[in-house]
């Protein structure tokens, strides 16, 4: 079994990032939604270690403004941009995995970065409604008061309520109220794709694009999965998770048929 190898990426923003690396073989790199870190997710590290069994690179990293990766706000969708800039120059190009909001950051970034060779997403919180710029607007002021509990909280006003429940209750509350700041960017990436229609938007993508949602998921999240297919000729399909998360191995043999 291939050693994890931790590593720094410096970005052209002037952010350090921090990540980890495990296997050899065509890479893929994974974007994790608001509320991540490499010390908090288990779902990725194993799905990591699927793909280097599988004869892949697989790098995941700690967002900026997260974990390992501290910075200052405000924390842009253009930093977290030049972070998977870094990264792709570290690994070569790669396979992006967004989940979550980390799916709009992995399509912006296929969209102006040619070393991405194909993105998966998983359930994508997208619906088309044209309230992403307010919604960024909002997570904006409450970064400028520094008021980082109304972040998280303003972040999660339209899940169900016992995710926010959960998440106050739990022993991950104060990781939550660090990187808060850094909701920003994912807000700003969820703004930007509702920026255009989608088939303007996201016409600069010309490699796979792979939709996956659970059975479980919101229906807004399968029709997200099915619209970003439709503009990007791309796939929409069902895998094998719940509660937000998938199964890794299910995952990963998505994923292999993109890089085989």
């Amino acid at each position: 079994m291939s050693d994890v190898i931790t590593g720094l990426a410096e970005t052209v923003e002037g952010d350090h990032v921090v990540y980890d690396r495990i296997g050899q073989g065509p890479s893929v790199l994974f974007v994790q939604p608001a509320g991540q870190t490499r010390a908090t997710d288990p779902i990725t590290p194993a799905t990591l270690r699927v793909l280097a069994d599988a004869g892949r690179t697989a790098v995941v990293h700690d967002r900026v403004g997260r974990g390992d990766s501290p910075a200052a706000p405000p924390i842009t969708l253009a930093r977290e941009l030049a972070a998977i800039d870094a990264l792709l120059r570290e690994s070569g190009p790669a396979i992006v995995v967004g989940w979550s909001s980390g799916g709009a950051i992995a399509l912006a970034a296929a969209a102006r970065n040619e070393a991405v060779r194909g993105v998966v997403l998983f359930e994508l919180p997208f619906d088309g409604t044209g309230e992403a710029a307010g919604f960024l607007d909002g997570i904006r002021q409450r970064v400028r008061a520094g008021d980082a509990a109304a972040i998280v909280e303003y972040y999660m006003k339209d899940m169900p309520p016992q995710w926010l429940e959960q998440a106050k209750a739990g022993p991950g509350w104060a990781s939550l109220l660090d990187m808060a700041p850094s909701f920003e960017a994912d807000a700003e990436a969820l703004a930007w794709l509702e920026s255009a229609p989608l088939t303007q938007l996201l016409a600069p993508i010309r490699v796979p694009v792979l939709a996956l949602t659970a059975d479980d998921a919101q229906p807004f999240m399968h029709d997200a999965a099915h619209a970003i297919a439709s503009a990007t000729g791309g796939a929409a399909e069902r895998i094998a998770g719940r509660h937000h998360g998938w199964d890794p191995d299910a995952m990963a043999a998505r994923i292999l048929r993109l890089t085989e």
